[in-house]
């Protein structure tokens, strides 16, 4: 529109998209966790994912070298929900190297983040009552402890699809051999079917880095 009031003509449209020249950030939280569940090895994954629209996933890097240079053949999953799990040919007893970096739509990335350790624990054998037992009832539980410095934990239930009816304090071991925990359950039925499970944490730790599948016990009589 002109000082006099008249408006131009209307041109023709114009499209402009935004440039993309700024790379993304790493997320501010991302949380590592390694668990032997029954035997299967699990490494979840928690982040916080950006608000930005841009924001396409975060990338996952694996290694077994401390301090790694990420390449194509390290990577194993790309996350896009705030909760996943890397279970690719994992073992236990070994050190794992984790590294991330973020994608956004543009074809851009951030930088490597620093590493995460995680660290896959092996079985714990439960020793006592063994699978199945009938038995008077017993005043300690036992396990084979490992060579590492945990707490061991039990925990029983009334029912294989889990509603627990006790569980113990934690005890420590550094140690490998057999480790006695006291059955200090306040109550029990007799000749009722329970099923119980080991679980352990490192010193200190909220969650298991390793749980036991279940085992069940009868017990027939008070001595």
């Amino acid at each position: 529109m002109g000082r006099n009031g008249k408006e131009s003509r209307k041109s023709y449209p114009v499209v402009a998209r935004p440039g993309n020249n700024f790379d993304p950030v790493l997320p501010s939280y991302i949380n590592v966790t390694p668990v032997n569940y029954e035997g299967k090895l699990l490494v979840s994954f928690e982040w916080s994912k950006d608000d930005n629209p841009d924001f396409k996933g975060l990338e996952v890097y694996r290694s077994t070298s401390p301090g790694f240079t990420p390449n194509q053949n390290d990577f194993v999953l790309f996350l896009d929900d705030l909760h996943d799990t890397d279970s690719l040919a994992l073992s236990h007893s070994v050190k794992y190297y984790y590294k991330f970096r973020t994608a956004d739509h543009g074809g851009r990335f951030s930088k490597f983040s620093d590493d995460y350790i995680a660290f896959l624990f092996p079985t714990v054998e439960k020793l006592f009552p063994k699978n199945g037992a009938v038995i008077p009832f017993f005043d300690v539980y036992s396990v084979e402890s490992l060579p590492f410095d945990l707490e061991y934990e039990i925990v029983v239930y009334d029912s294989p699809v889990v509603n627990e009816v006790w569980r113990s304090v934690r005890y420590r071991s550094t140690v490998p051999g057999e480790l006695f925990i006291p059955n200090y359950i306040p109550s029990i039925s007799l000749n009722k079917k329970y099923f119980w499970r080991v679980a352990v944490y490192l010193p200190g730790g909220n969650s298991p880095v390793f749980w036991s599948d279940l085992s069940s016990f009868q017990v027939t009589r008070f001595d």
